[in-house]
């Protein structure tokens, strides 16, 4: 029974002395079978209980372990079974524990020691999973469950706060935390922020989703809110329509159609974009739409057709394409209403993308000169870097324009203008597909090494935005390019 067998070196973690007694179990019960065997370890609550034969226990040894702990080892191994995330650091330990950060070091590394704890890397510590079902045990055991329920909601709270203020670091108006805010971590700038929402992603997202139960309708919106422009930069996590899903679900139960409408256009952006399901997108925005003019609020309305244009594109049709322009066509028009520049932007680089999809190609350059021209104007407003990167984008629409009026060298030389603009705000993404574009077009001037180096920029960038999908076209161009041999008469369909 290989799979049963499996089965039970999984629910043993591969710990050896788990696997000794599994194993001594189904020698001394030839009755049992290795299926019935992980049967029984199945349940949690008696896993670590059930590894028991004569005077071999996998509870007994780490209970030897236990008691030679201090007293805040102990505290800080019980509590931290509280945490749903794989793997923890120093603050989160010193949040649930009650101690100082020095404490709460000197702690974790006590735990290492006593192989109670792993640390794969400098800073970050795991438990094995036998070990964690043990601390439980502890906390069960020999904590109240009102200190159980304070301390989950520090940390909570403690990972919503710190979530909070980094994802803001993204957001324009916003930026830096405060002065003088200080909880546990350094967020002294963006690169510190990512590398926190990152690691403890799993962390916050579980504190979120207990919020929500909780029916803290305003903090669930609150910490979604302030991922909005972060999201954009992590596109691959694979959470991100569960947390618009939270938050414009608290939206609706607090009664605020206003900002029901604002989380639905997110959700339907991690619908279209972040899961390809692109008729839920649509439908999604379109229902913000109702809403936004339930509450007269012009600006969401011209965000609900935009997301809207945006899931249209996904479906490659002529008639969704034509749907997705005159959407786009509106929603400038909304924006211009409401005086939001960027919103505006956006909304005519959607109709520049409309029509090129639409093969009126001539009309798509004239539309992205005259943008660009107005992008560029000084009086035009908006936020400096989400103007420079409208400007980008735009270049690279003019690019595509080029490249299939089959002028190779305008479209490379606009590749190129558009690359330093999106670097001002990366975005793995973009910038990545902008270089797949150059690379193309440098492909058919028979700039054979420029091409590979832009491809192979792209890759990598792909690559660290977890994106197999686009990571693998890349590859594919790679590797006609190291033939020799054919050269890419169209620029990428799918933006």
């Amino acid at each position: 029974d290989p799979d049963g067998v499996a089965r039970v070196a999984d629910l043993c973690g591969n710990l050896p002395l788990a696997l000794r007694i599994a194993g001594n179990r189904l020698q001394s019960r030839p009755g049992w079978t290795a299926g019935h065997l992980a049967a029984r370890l199945g349940d949690e609550g008696r896993r670590v209980e059930s590894l028991a034969a004569g005077d071999l226990s996998v509870a007994a040894a780490f209970a030897l372990s236990y008691r030679q702990l201090s007293a805040p080892a102990r505290r800080g191994f019980r509590r931290l079974a509280l945490a749903a995330a794989p793997d923890f650091g120093v603050p989160m330990t010193a949040v649930l524990a009650e101690l100082g950060p020095d404490e709460a070091e000197d702690a974790l590394e006590e735990l290492v020691d006593l192989g109670l704890l792993q640390s794969p890397y400098p800073g970050r510590y795991r438990f094995h999973d036998l070990v964690r079902l043990f601390a439980r045990a502890r906390l069960s055991d020999e904590e109240p469950m009102t200190a159980q329920r304070q301390a989950r909601r520090r940390m909570d709270d403690w990972l919503l706060e710190v979530a909070t203020v980094a994802g803001r670091w993204f957001e324009p108006g916003y930026g830096a935390p405060p002065s003088g805010w200080s909880s546990l971590v350094e967020l002294d700038s963006a690169r510190q922020a990512q590398e926190w929402l990152q690691a403890e992603g799993t962390a916050w997202l579980a504190a979120l989703r207990q919020a929500a139960r909780a029916g803290e309708h305003a903090r669930v919106v609150e910490v979604a809110e302030a991922m909005h422009w972060f999201s954009d930069l992590w596109m691959h996590w694979g959470h991100w329509p569960e947390v618009f899903e939270l938050s414009s679900g608290a939206a609706r139960e607090a009664g605020d159609r206003a900002q029901e409408a604002v989380h639905l256009n997110y959700l339907s952006w991690a619908r279209t974009y972040c899961q390809g399901r692109h008729d839920e997108g649509e439908r999604t925005a379109l229902r913000a739409l109702e809403l936004a003019r339930e509450v007269g609020d012009v600006r969401q309305q011209g965000w609900a057709l935009t997301y809207a244009t945006w899931a249209l594109w996904g479906r490659d049709e002529r008639r969704a394409t034509e749907t997705g322009l005159a959407h786009a066509r509106r929603a400038a028009e909304c924006f211009r209403q409401a005086g939001d520049p960027e919103g505006y932007a956006q909304a005519m680089l959607s109709v520049g993308n409309g029509l090129r999809r639409l093969g009126r190609i001539e009309e798509a350059v004239r539309h992205g000169l005259e943008l660009l021209e107005r992008l560029r104007d000084p009086a035009f407003g908006g936020t400096p870097v989400i103007v420079a990167h409208a400007v980008g984008t735009a270049l690279d629409l003019l690019s595509d324009g080029y490249f299939a009026l089959g002028r190779w060298q305008e479209a490379a030389d606009h590749y190129r203008e558009a690359l330093v603009e999106l670097r001002k705000r990366p975005i793995n993404r973009a910038t990545a597909q902008t270089l797949t574009h150059l690379g193309r077009a440098l492909v058919e001037l028979g700039r054979r090494e420029e091409a590979r180096e832009a491809f192979q920029e792209a890759l990598e960038l792909y690559e660290a935005s977890a994106d197999a999908v686009r990571a693998a076209r890349v590859t594919a161009e790679l590797t006609r390019l190291a033939l020799a041999g054919t050269t890419v008469t169209t620029p990428e369909g799918a933006r």
